[in-house]
């Protein structure tokens, strides 16, 4: 009975990969592609991870931020919301939330708010929330104005 080693000096079939028998040659293949699959996954979990974190807390992306708030404000609402301040956003265990310069401007009555809050920052957890409980601690709200409108006859 030939030996696997004995047919590749042969020139029959492919030679061992790093003097191993085929089956055991593959065995060690599939480790590696799955490695290399499990590593790169690792990366780009935590690409993903540094991107949210990015567009969510730092300034490069706070424009996109204050106009998703803002738009999704408005359509809440049914007033136009505007942010003149910043958005943040800081993922944790216990999430911080903070929103600056946030005004809700009259409809029907020029240079006048209807609400303005110069900032609003608030903690939450985010393990409640997750287990559909809120729990806000460090609740800030810092200038806040309302201006309550009236019509003439009342």
């Amino acid at each position: 009975m030939r030996s696997h080693f004995n047919a590749h000096s042969k020139g029959q079939g492919r030679p061992p990969i790093d003097g191993l028998p085929k089956h055991l040659a593959k065995g060690q293949a599939l480790k590696r592609w799955i490695l290399r699959l499990f590593t790169g996954l690792i990366v780009l979990s935590l690409a993903l991870g540094v991107l949210i974190w990015a567009a969510l807390a730092t300034p490069l992306f706070s424009g996109f931020r204050k106009d998703f708030v803002a738009d999704l404000l408005t359509e809440q609402i049914g007033q136009p919301f505007l942010i003149d301040g910043d958005v943040r956003v800081v993922l944790a265990g216990t999430t911080k939330v903070h929103v600056s310069g946030a005004s809700i401007p009259s409809e029907n009555i020029t240079d006048i708010n209807l609400a303005r809050l110069d900032l609003l920052e608030w903690e939450l957890d985010l393990p409640a929330l997750l287990d559909r409980r809120i729990d806000i601690d460090n609740l800030t709200i810092d200038g806040l104005q309302v201006n309550l409108v009236t019509k003439a006859d009342g």
